[in-house]
């Protein structure tokens, strides 16, 4: 009876450890991103990785949500300041990952990981799943290879479904929760997209970053990066009257007025009919274009009197930008871009 009493009580202390093991395994937010950020900056360090991207964390469905872009941001800033090696800034992976189209998907597989490592000198990719599960949230990370698309490590962390987590998971629930809302917040998205204007053309991305107008002449502001390697650039503007081989750069608004550009520039160099300079690549470069209404009677405005006279509109129909990078010529546009009326 004793013996059996015993064994009880033993079966009994063995379920209890059993059934509570999973929540001592669970941590809290800032725990896990720790205990997270330990794993990686382990992994990294022993394969002699020097330059890691961390693309942001999705739900196995490859959705994006607010508690991935947390989980990496936050990571990113953990492993930023660890200081064992260099962490591709935010802004130059989003555009290369925009450029190879993985934005929306999410997914990197081993040939698009080799890209990434390519365009911005990583030599370590760090890609990532979170799923949701009813006491806390998975989150799965993969250390890989930049030059081969090899797996090179693994790190894992299960966080508590604490307040802190379940309210930044409920911010994203109205979405589907709520049909009319959902739809609100789906338009929104798409208009977000929309005034995202990013084009890739001959190994450059082109950021257009905003345009505003003055009078009758319109100024841009881009952002220009080469993807691959080290590049010149040169950028046409045409320049009042000046006779060249190239069509100008132009502006087109919903009004169909045409703007040419007047006066262009890229990084520190530029003027009235070009502008040049080399693009390290996955440096940022600035770039500004002035488009101006041609003048009465010139080349541009011909006999047309009122030409002088025209303002652009709020919105361009198109924007073309002519480029020449070595041995080739080639434009970016733009479409249906916002103008701000000063």
């Amino acid at each position: 009876m004793v013996r059996t009493s015993r064994r009880s009580l033993i079966l009994f202390g063995i379920l209890v450890v059993l059934s509570t093991a999973p929540l001592s395994a669970q941590k809290l937010l800032a725990d896990g991103i720790r205990d997270l950020s330990d794993q990686v900056t382990a992994t990294v360090t022993k394969e002699k990785k020097q330059r890691l991207a961390i693309v942001p964390l999705r739900e196995l469905s490859g959705q994006p949500t607010l508690l991935g872009a947390y989980l990496s941001e936050e990571l990113t800033t953990s492993l930023v300041q660890a200081g064992s090696f260099q962490v591709v800034e935010r802004s130059q992976l989003d555009r290369i990952l925009a450029e190879l189209k993985l934005d929306r998907s999410g997914l990197v597989d081993a040939e698009s990981a080799k890209k990434v490592g390519k365009f911005l000198g990583a030599d370590a990719i760090l890609t990532g799943t979170i799923t949701e599960l009813s006491t806390y949230v998975g989150v799965n990370c993969r250390i890989i290879d930049g030059l081969t698309g090899e797996v090179r490590g693994a790190a894992g962390v299960k966080i508590a479904k604490d307040a802190d987590v379940n309210k930044i998971m409920a911010t994203a629930k109205p979405v589907e929760d709520n049909p009319d809302q959902g739809s609100a917040q789906k338009t929104q998205d798409t208009a977000s997209k929309k005034s995202r204007f990013l084009e890739a053309a001959n190994g450059f991305t082109f950021e257009l970053k905003s345009c505003s107008a003055t009078g009758t002449s319109v100024e841009c502001n881009l952002q220009i990066t080469s993807s691959q390697t080290d590049r010149s650039l040169r950028l046409f503007a045409g320049g009042s009257g000046a006779l060249r081989t190239h069509s100008p750069s132009r502006l087109i608004d919903t009004n169909g007025n045409e703007f040419k550009a007047s006066k262009i520039s890229l990084g520190v160099n530029g003027g009235i009919f070009e502008a040049l300079s080399t693009l390290v690549a996955g440096v940022p470069v600035v770039s500004s274009v002035t488009f101006s209404a041609p003048e009465a009677g010139s080349r541009w405005g011909g006999q047309n009197p009122t030409a002088s006279q025209a303002t652009p509109a709020a919105i361009a129909s198109l924007i073309e930008v002519i480029a020449y990078s070595p041995n080739e010529n080639f434009s970016v546009r733009f479409r249906n871009v916002p103008i701000q009326i000063r």
